[in-house]
């Protein structure tokens, strides 16, 4: 194993840790609803680095961008106007759609989806949103496995494996 591997292994062996010890000691302090919408109470700035990491993980921001300009030339620029489309989308919508959360006691976007256009619609939106959960996790669990494992040495079966056990860790004790 080269130095970097080591100090890699090492780094990402510390957030694996600081992940575990999160978890462990600042899970299950909060309600189910306290859980599922934050108390309606996340300010702008969280708000904001949630979606940043969801729209790509923080760098794969610049980095889809620049592939998009440099790789696919002018028809890139769609990825980019797509992505401030939608952000500009949900500024707008956005409020609205919390205020009338809030107001009737809502969680979820099924169940504002169901009370503006009926019950059909919230069952087509729950399957939508789970089967692109379900998506991005695998694709997310593939990367990091396999970065994972190239970083370490191992076969990238073992780094999918080792990178979901630490999250679904994660994932249950907090």
């Amino acid at each position: 194993m080269t130095s970097t591997q080591i100090i890699v292994l090492s780094a990402i062996s510390v957030y694996f840790l600081g992940m575990i010890l999160m978890g462990i000691f600042t899970g299950r302090k909060e309600t189910q609803e306290d859980f599922i919408i934050a108390s309606r109470n996340v300010g702008t700035f969280p708000t904001a680095a949630a979606l940043a990491a969801s729209v790509r993980d923080g760098m794969g921001v610049v980095i889809w961008f620049g592939f998009a300009a440099t790789g696919i030339g002018y028809g890139g620029m769609w990825l980019f106007l797509g992505v401030m489309f939608g952000m500009a989308l949900f500024a707008t919508v956005g409020p609205r759609i919390r205020k009338m959360a809030a107001d009737n006691g809502y969680i979820t976007i099924g169940e504002v989806v169901r009370s503006r256009i009926g019950p059909v619609t919230e069952k087509l939106t729950a399957a939508t949103i789970l089967a692109f959960a379900v998506l991005l996790i695998a694709i997310q669990l593939y990367v990091s496995g396999h970065v994972f494992a190239d970083l370490v040495g191992i076969t990238p079966a073992v780094g999918v494996w080792t990178v979901a056990a630490v999250v679904s860790f994660y994932l249950y004790s907090g």
